[in-house]
């Protein structure tokens, strides 16, 4: 018998504390997208010639995160101001960090909002997929060149090939990343 039913599958008491696990994760998240932007800012404004890239590291460094998921947050909390979380407030971070691949963002957060499900949750990031598909997204910064690296070198682990041949890979799109982040301005 297969069990498609959540509430078959996690027992009701673990359910309360994954919620609150989720609300407290999204409000952390995008306060370390909120800190990152800041210092990105107070940098400018300073004068201190240093990249984004290397705020988003030491950010990372001090809260136990990649450099690059601190970018991630950093773009979505830049997105979407608070006057917009707390429009969209039952909302998961992992809601915004979806629509903000889209134009029309405010139509998929509304759509989540106004589709709650069963279990009175926004629809799920799951579903906003099947709905709104992928979306095709143009190469127009660093960050996006540098998610398209990355994304290929996790594929590269996936392809059968000898260790010498993945290696040369994965040394060549390093240095392609290594070559982006040189060309960042701050």
């Amino acid at each position: 018998m297969t069990i498609t039913a959540y509430e078959r599958i996690i027992p009701p008491v673990l359910v309360s504390e994954l919620i609150s696990i989720g609300q407290s994760v999204s409000e952390h998240a995008f306060r370390v997208g909120d800190i990152a932007n800041e210092c990105v800012n107070l940098n400018k404004l300073a004068g201190n010639d240093i990249t984004q890239h290397i705020v988003y590291q030491a950010i990372g460094a001090f809260c136990g995160k990649a450099g690059r998921t601190v970018r991630y947050y950093a773009e979505v909390a830049d997105k979407f101001p608070i006057e917009i979380r707390k429009k969209y407030e039952a909302l998961s971070f992992s809601h915004f960090a979806f629509a903000v691949k889209y134009e029309h963002w405010q139509e998929i957060l509304e759509y989540a909002v106004a589709n709650f499900d069963n279990r009175s949750r926004p629809a799920s990031v799951d579903h906003l997929t099947a709905v709104f598909g992928f979306p095709e997204k143009e190469i127009t910064s660093n960050s996006n060149i540098l998610d398209l690296v990355n994304n290929l070198r996790k594929e590269v682990y996936k392809i059968p090939m000898s260790g010498d041949v993945r290696r040369l890979i994965i040394d060549a799109l390093q240095r392609i990343i290594e070559a982006v982040q040189m060309t960042e301005v701050s």
